[in-house]
């Protein structure tokens, strides 16, 4: 299909095309990391969910009195947020030993590199499945109207998982050649996690929302499927922040990958 001059020149474009290809591959192997992570336990995953459930609850009604909110709005808000960027920013943290993990396969077969990228992306949707119904219940107790918006989660999702796929392979591509960067990129997210506007709202943040909400990806990111599930249609800025930032990322991450391919081998 593609030249020998082609696939010498853009080796990390020939690399995702495989890994596109075996995509039952990476699908089995994220599941295979739910179970793994959960072998042997009575109700596996759901232990991330009871303890999800039990902090929403519990930062919800403390929070919607901190803030003068009323919590029969304020917490299926919070609940949203939080079940998006959990696996979000998990995802982040973990894409910066995917190849140091993968070191021993990635030595030893010619198999695809981003296949360990979508494997990381699988495992993290799997966690947000996990975490959902507890959005689910909230909204039942609080009584979130149903609404037609509420579909736009779907390609809100769909543009979320691209972005990741582009941000897991920078981020894995400059922790292995990097290994303190790990510890960096762990101290961002947690300092995302306070600047974001995921239990507080983005029309509190006032003279400084330009830079904290406007020109904050994460917020962008979880806004497109937030704001769904709440019944409500994104913001046209929104869609057009991540649509941007998943084409500009993806020729970035690319243009990274075809020119370090080669030395992933040497790096981990």
């Amino acid at each position: 299909m593609f030249s020998p001059a082609f696939i010498a020149r853009y080796p990390g474009f020939i690399d995702l095309m495989g890994s596109v290809k075996m995509w039952r591959l990476w699908l089995r192997l994220g599941w295979m990391d739910i179970l793994r992570r959960y072998r042997r336990t009575k109700i596996g995953p759901f232990w991330g969910t009871l303890s999800v459930g039990a902090f929403i609850g519990a930062m919800g009604f403390l929070y919607a009195g901190i803030f003068g909110q009323d919590p029969s709005e304020y917490i299926p808000y919070v609940a949203a947020g939080f079940a998006i960027w959990l696996p979000l920013s998990t995802f982040v943290v973990e894409s910066t030993s995917t190849f140091i993990t993968a070191e021993n396969t990635i030595k030893h077969s010619a198999m695809p590199f981003t296949v360990f990228v979508w494997q990381a992306v699988i495992r993290n949707l799997i966690v947000f499945a996990h975490n959902l119904p507890i959005y689910v219940l909230v909204a039942v107790i609080f009584s979130v109207p149903l609404h037609i918006n509420m579909l736009l989660v779907f390609p809100g999702l769909l543009l979320l998982l691209i972005n990741a796929g582009w941000l897991g392979l920078v981020v894995s591509l400059i922790c292995t050649r990097y290994r303190d960067v790990q510890q960096l990129v762990a101290t961002i997210m947690q300092m995302l996690f306070f600047v974001t506007p995921i239990f507080w709202q983005a029309g509190q943040a006032g003279r400084v929302r330009t830079i904290f909400v406007e020109l904050n990806p994460a917020f962008h990111l979880v806004d497109i499927v937030r704001s769904p599930l709440l019944g409500i249609a994104p913001t046209q800025s929104s869609w057009l922040f991540v649509c941007g930032m998943g084409v500009g990322g993806w020729v970035f991450a690319l243009a990274m990958f075809n020119r370090y391919r080669a030395r992933v081998v040497l790096w981990v």
